[in-house]
């Protein structure tokens, strides 16, 4: 019974090898430099008051506290050439 079930779906599922005309082929871009370096989580404790003042400076320039604190990390690694 199951290799008959196998027999049909296999006539009904195009395969891979199989092409029919106007078909492509799919091309793939070579990965971007964002695929190639993904976003992680980074963890720490500060003081509420610390974290107060980074939401409202975040608020303060519309941005979000993800973006301050990565522009604020980078910037203080490219000073110090780190």
């Amino acid at each position: 019974m199951l290799q008959i079930y196998e027999e049909e779906r296999n006539d009904r599922v195009k395969q891979p090898e199989d092409k029919e005309e106007g078909d492509q082929e799919m091309v793939t871009a070579p990965p971007t430099e964002a695929a190639a370096d993904p976003i992680v989580q980074i963890n720490t404790r500060v003081r509420a008051s610390f974290r107060r003042r980074v939401r409202m400076a975040a608020a303060a320039q519309d941005i979000n506290v993800e973006t301050l604190i990565n522009r604020a990390l980078e910037e203080y690694m490219d000073k110090r050439d780190l």
